[in-house]
Formats: structure tokens, sequence, C-alpha cells
């Protein structure tokens, strides 16, 4: 391109961007959408449901957060700040969706200070009610093709991705910043 000044970087960029493989119309030999998501759906719920975890193990995970956020809470100290929305910010991927909202972190990353202001606030509110919005734990499983030259028409060729909730990525990108120095705790192994 260096080279070539008839082409524009931008307009390059743009259409690698826009360029998306082609999808197929039928799955498995299903052709009806509801059917089609209720195959992918079925095959997904298997797929993240498979691994199982140690309810004992997330029992006692669970008073050290508990206790935790008490500690910090009774010293007053865990409230969010502004400084640490700014932080955390700057953690998300680019162009990365919701899977619940129509937002993308770069939404977040290109907002301005006054968001940051009702994001703190919504999250103090969060710790001091000790309740998290339904949105913050949802994710979206698509399926996309795992290559480009590959046959659309087999479920097999499909991976899941989740696309999570911005402002609950946000908040954990936060949480995570606030207690790196206690992350040989249980909580983070």
């Amino acid at each position: 391109m260096l080279n070539n000044k008839s082409r524009n970087f931008w307009s390059e960029i743009k259409h690698i961007r826009s360029h998306s493989a082609s999808s197929s119309k039928t799955a498995d030999g299903i052709s009806d959408s509801s059917s089609i998501s209720k195959l992918f759906a079925d095959e997904y719920r298997e797929l993240y449901t498979c691994v199982s975890y140690n309810d004992s193990d997330m029992q006692h995970i669970i008073p050290d957060v508990n206790n935790m956020v008490t500690e910090e809470n009774s010293s007053g100290c865990f409230r969010f700040h502004v400084c640490h929305i700014r932080t955390a910010v700057g953690h998300p991927k680019p162009h990365k969706r919701d899977g619940c909202i129509d937002l993308s972190s770069d939404h977040i990353v290109n907002a301005c200070d006054e968001l940051f202001v009702h994001i703190t606030l919504l999250f103090n509110a969060i710790i001091v009610h000790g309740a998290l919005p339904d949105n913050f734990l949802r994710s979206t499983i698509v399926a996309i093709l795992k290559g480009r030259n590959i046959d659309g028409s087999n479920s097999n060729n499909y991976r899941g991705i989740a696309l999570s909730s911005i402002f609950g990525k946000l908040m954990d990108n936060i949480v995570f910043i606030k207690f790196l120095n206690h992350k040989q705790s249980t909580v983070w192994i």
C-alpha cells in the first residue's frame, strides 16, 4: 500500500473487517430456523454443562469472598471510584459485543467521564445492596464456523462463543484489579 497510492488504508481495513464467512441455510439437514436454533442449543447445553465442579469447594470459596468484601466494606475502603472504572476500561478487547444489549466494548472505551461516574454509582449500589442485575449474568452463545472454507451445513463445523455482558466484564476487571494483592487467596486459584 505504500507504493500504491490508489489504495486507501482505512478502506482496506473496513473491507477486511466487513468480510465474513458465508453461512449455510441448513444444518445437519434441517432448514427451519427454530429447529436449527434448538439443534445448537441442545448441543451447547450439553457442552457447557459437562464439566462438573465440586460443590463443597464452591461452598468454601463463597465465605472467603464474603469475608473479603465485608472486611473492605467495614473499613469503608470497598467503594468503587471513577479511577477504578478508568483503569478497568483499558482491559476489554476492542470490538467485543455484549450478548444481551446492543453495546460493544468500544462504547465503554470511548465513553466520556460522565458515563464513568454513572457506572461507578451503579457498581457501588450493587455492592451496598448485594444485588446484581440479571443482565450481568447472561450470555448469548453464538455458533460460528471454525474456518472459512468449511461446510456450513454440518453442525460439527461450528464452535460456540459466549457474548457476555460488557458491564459484567467491566465489574469483573475492577474486582480483580482491586483484589490483585489478595491473589494468593483460594478465590483466585
